[in-house]
């Protein structure tokens, strides 16, 4: 995989390779969380050149310390359009770290070859991931497969 490094103020962002993720999912206790990581394994082999968009990326501090992680949900369909997924540790939410990583990973995004709308996903209830995706520039387009669909683009 390409050597890939988000930097913001506060954080790095990093995708993880194929065998730094199958120990994630070796460990992994939640079947929610272990089944996502399966198929983000098998998306990473079946796109070989495209793993970035497969993989997990790590949210880390400067420092180091991992809280958090985001993904892509498969590389840039026929449209230009990629979906994003993210969370933040308990222990570092209401920090705007979330709304930061997605705000550069997303214009890290819109300046890859072939990808020209970056959608988000999240339910009606999850009044702080909306305000995480508007704040980071994306607007609110309908609905998705999955509740409130979001899009930012160029």
């Amino acid at each position: 995989m390409k050597d890939i490094t988000v930097k913001t103020d506060r954080l790095n962002i990093i995708p993880l390779e194929i065998s730094e993720l199958k120990i994630m999912y070796e460990n992994e206790k939640d079947n929610e969380m272990k089944s996502a990581y399966k198929e983000m394994i098998i998306n990473m082999e079946k796109h070989k050149g495209f793993e970035e968009w497969c993989s997990n990326w790590e949210i880390k501090l400067k420092s180091g310390v991992t809280i958090g992680g985001l993904c892509f949900k498969g590389k840039p369909d026929t449209k230009g359009s990629v979906e994003i997924g993210y969370g933040i540790d308990e222990d570092y939410r209401n920090h705007g770290y979330a709304a930061e990583a997605v705000r550069y990973i997303s214009e890290w995004a819109l300046k890859q070859k072939n990808v020209k709308c970056v959608c988000a996903q999240t339910n009606k209830e999850n009044k702080i991931s909306q305000k995480v995706l508007i704040g980071s520039g994306f607007i609110r387009d309908g609905y998705g497969d999955e509740d409130l669909l979001f899009k930012k683009t160029l």
